[in-house]
């Protein structure tokens, strides 16, 4: 593979792109034909893999929704970004994409959700939003919920889309009426035994993809949108010309053990998720027809996935377009005995990720690979961000790694291996840390020449710093010495320094004071 120049990590393409990041929820990587599904349920992801990259071992930070989205929003680990559950508060000093394409230049525009919670220091104490886990990430306009006329935000009570509907001559009291599932104990975790009253022209991916073309048609200047579907996210609905797209005689049987009791047997944490009934799978349901019905809806949406990109393709803009595919996560299915996403089993945790990048960047030297390339390196939503800064050739700073240094040398080590200079000390690293005082900080050193003048080796100054950064309440002094140390960067002292920064940008006293 081509090697770039070490002075620049960044894969620096001939024009800005557009960019298109799109999510399927609760899509687990098993039902993509690139990842070994047998059902031709696909065709239109399959067509964009074969002209772009598979991500083989692709896998999502963390679950639910909210820690997940966050994580590939953040380029932050759940122990960084701190959302630990759907209605955690994300605090709002995080550098997030949004913000940081506003930065750039880009009209970052939501048609779906995030399934953020706002930080409440910024709110009144009778704002309602500070009881709704299910806002737009700041940064993003997503329509009536950030005071906008473009975009489109999903809430639970679907309120867009059920207005949607009411326009087009199909008005429902609720959602749980506009699925058909209304009379059930679960509605929102319901599996239906019949079609959704709505036709397949009026679903609700059919809903974004609609508000999502309407967007970008004719648009000339780079564009970025956000596009989340809910299917195959539960409710397990569909609409008549849907329903039954699969047999049930065609899905594989799940992944388990003889009973309930066997594989509680494994492990006390699972045996705690099967004594809940919210957590398992229902006995009345019937795995097959279960995995029918959630394989038809993930062939729905790739419809509507595909009516969107060839859209995107009458209208000139393919090929100026990088398109990102993914899931926040997966789906149990049954598979031992549990459903929803939770425990520590791939079917919750791998998801699918397929990539295409704008026609420029293809052709030019060094870029990414050719049509139909497989990575098999185990990749993260954490990566994602940092990706995406990379196509629109930004210096984000974040210390995971853009997949595009998968195809070349690693950046970090190229970085390392050059003399005197390291990422840490590139404006990759000050814009991580986005904070003028910070930035301030990292240009003067008296306490890291006081350190450097005791002779101590590189790698115990680090280690000296990352101990004290990890402890529970390092002071200001202690952060400032790191920021420091870790700005200069130690050739000899290279694990240490990549080990110190990883303890810097996720420290409570730091995250507190930016």
């Amino acid at each position: 593979m081509p090697t770039p120049p070490q002075s620049d990590r960044r894969f620096l393409g001939p024009k800005r792109p557009n960019v298109l990041l799109v999510t399927f929820d609760q899509w687990r990587a098993d039902h993509l034909k690139a990842l070994g599904c047998p059902l031709p349920i696909t065709p239109n992801v399959d067509a964009l893999a074969a002209g772009g990259v598979t991500f083989a071992k692709h896998h999502t930070a963390t679950a639910p929704c909210g820690p997940s989205r966050t994580s590939m929003l953040t380029g932050r680990y759940l122990m960084g970004h701190r959302v630990v559950n759907n209605g955690t508060p994300l605090t709002a000093e995080l550098a997030t994409l949004p913000r940081l394409m506003t930065d750039a230049g880009y009209d970052p525009v939501l048609f779906g959700y995030t399934d953020t919670t706002l930080d409440p220091r910024l709110l009144t104490a009778n704002d309602p939003r500070r009881t709704s886990w299910e806002q737009p990430m700041p940064g993003f306009r997503a329509g009536a919920p950030t005071g906008d006329d473009v975009g489109v935000n999903v809430d639970t009570a679907a309120t867009a889309w059920l207005e949607w509907l009411t326009e087009r001559g199909h008005p429902f009291p609720d959602v749980w009426s506009a699925y058909g599932v209304e009379g059930l104990a679960e509605p929102s975790s319901a599996l239906a035994d019949h079609p959704a009253p709505y036709p397949a022209e009026f679903s609700p991916a059919a809903h974004l993809t609609a508000a999502t073309i309407d967007y970008v048609r004719g648009r000339r200047h780079p564009w970025f949108a956000h596009v989340t579907y809910l299917q195959p996210h539960p409710p397990f609905v569909l609409p008549e010309e849907w329903f039954g797209h699969v047999d049930p005689a065609d899905v594989e049987a799940p992944n388990r053990l003889a009973d309930r009791a066997a594989e509680s047997a494994l492990h006390p944490l699972l045996a705690a998720f099967l004594a809940i009934p919210q957590l398992t799978e229902p006995d009345d349901w019937g795995n097959s027809r279960w995995r029918a019905t959630y394989a038809s809806m993930v062939a729905e949406v790739d419809d509507q996935f595909g009516r969107l990109l060839r859209a995107i393709e009458a209208d000139g803009q393919a090929d100026d377009t990088l398109v990102i595919l993914t899931s926040d996560h997966g789906e149990q299915l049954g598979d031992h005995w549990l459903r929803h996403k939770l425990g520590w089993y791939p079917e919750s945790f791998h998801v699918p990720l397929v990539m295409r990048w704008p026609a420029a960047q293809k052709a030019s030297a060094g870029g990414p690979p050719t049509a139909g390339t497989v990575v098999e390196s185990y990749t993260g939503h954490v990566d994602l961000l940092p990706t995406v800064l990379d196509a629109v050739a930004l210096a984000d700073g974040s210390i995971t790694d853009s997949f595009l240094t998968l195809f070349w040398r690693s950046a970090r080590a190229a970085g390392m291996e050059s003399e005197g200079v390291n990422e840490l000390a590139s404006p990759q690293w000050l814009h991580m840390l986005n904070s003028a005082t910070i930035q301030s900080n990292l240009q003067t050193g008296p306490k890291l020449a006081a350190m450097l003048s005791s002779n101590a080796k590189p790698n115990e100054i680090a280690e000296v710093l990352y101990l004290t950064i990890l402890s529970r309440f390092p002071t200001e002094a202690d952060v400032k010495a790191a920021e420091e140390y870790a700005k200069l960067g130690v050739a000899k002292g290279r694990d240490a320094w990549i080990d110190l920064a990883w303890a810097l940008v996720n420290s409570p006293e730091f995250l507190l004071r930016h």
